[in-house]
């Protein structure tokens, strides 16, 4: 599956911000990049994991019970608790409001005023004098 793909999918869940998906070509499914990935270190989860669970759900395995435990409680959301880490399932409409909040990745859309001022920067960092050089 491509990028383009991806992005269009979670976009017709309901996603109005652009995150950075990849595709596990084991699992067959979409998971987006986060901060801290989901590592299981001597039997506790480490980081966040964060997948597409069904055509209008984002699915967050975190280790961060309370946190997910007052969006469940804000938002009417359906969680699922294990031992020290949870599953909390967020339908795509408050993705935008949710994701980030468990560090997901967002894509960075580059404008063309901003490429621009960012190439003049790169010039005036070429253009300046680095340490005087010794004279041999």
């Amino acid at each position: 599956m491509t990028q383009e793909q991806m992005n269009q999918k979670t976009a017709e869940m309901g996603c109005k911000r652009m995150y950075r998906p990849i595709w596990e070509q084991e699992a067959q499914t979409i998971t987006l990049k986060t901060r801290k990935p989901a590592v299981i270190v001597e039997g506790l989860l480490k980081g966040t994991g964060i997948d597409i669970y069904d055509d209008s759900t984002f699915r967050i395995w975190t280790p961060q019970v309370k946190k997910a435990k007052a969006y469940a409680r804000t938002h009417n959301l359906k969680i699922r608790n294990m031992t020290g880490e949870c599953d909390l399932f967020v339908p795509g409409n408050l993705a935008d409001e949710i994701l980030p909040k468990f560090g997901a990745k967002r894509k960075q859309v580059i404008t063309p005023e901003r490429l621009k001022a960012m190439k003049q920067r790169g010039q005036k960092l070429c253009n300046v004098k680095s340490l005087p050089q010794n004279p041999d």
